[in-house]
């Protein structure tokens, strides 16, 4: 009998590989998808080669115990619209604002320059606002990721027998 382990949708399949209070370092099993995958940035590869991601224990896994990790949608859309939505939000309204109130060339520079500039200056504004939202999120100990499910010991002694065949 096989048992099926791959997870659907976003799930990661990892093994904990470290406990701390309330929280547990999950080294991912790497996947065909990790090439596209938009969150390799999270769970980039460190410096021995292997993926590693620091989730609330809130299954009470233990090292050993292979789980199924996965992520919180509505937290990614979020963390996808500060990182990309605001910037862009911010360059245009320096764009759009400067174009309102400069009209015509001022010291020689030309009013596109001198929008264009405005639209750089805003999103140095973004990245700030950015900066501090992430060091607040990180705080307060934020995450995309939590524990789906430990996967059974069947699973795990069968993922055994097909990965030494």
């Amino acid at each position: 009998m096989s048992v099926e382990v791959t997870p659907t949708g976003n799930g990661e399949v990892g093994r904990v590989i470290n406990v701390s209070t309330g929280y547990v370092w999950v080294e991912l099993e790497p996947g065909p998808a990790c090439h596209e995958c938009g969150a390799k940035i999270i769970c980039r590869p460190n410096s021995s080669g292997k993926r590693q991601l620091r989730v609330a224990n809130t299954l009470n896994a233990t090292i050993g115990d292979r789980v199924l990790i996965d992520f919180y949608g509505e937290r990614q859309f979020g963390l996808s619209l500060l990182q990309y939505g605001l910037p862009l939000v911010c360059f245009l309204v320096g764009v759009l604002l400067s174009s309102l109130w400069i009209t015509a060339p001022v010291a020689g520079i030309p009013a596109d320059l001198i929008h264009f500039g405005m639209g750089l200056a805003m999103l140095a504004v973004a990245g700030g606002i950015i900066f501090i939202i992430s060091r607040r999120l990180s705080r307060r100990a934020f995450s995309v990721y939590y524990l789906k499910s430990v996967l059974p010991d069947e699973v795990q002694n069968q993922q055994k027998t097909d990965y030494i065949r």
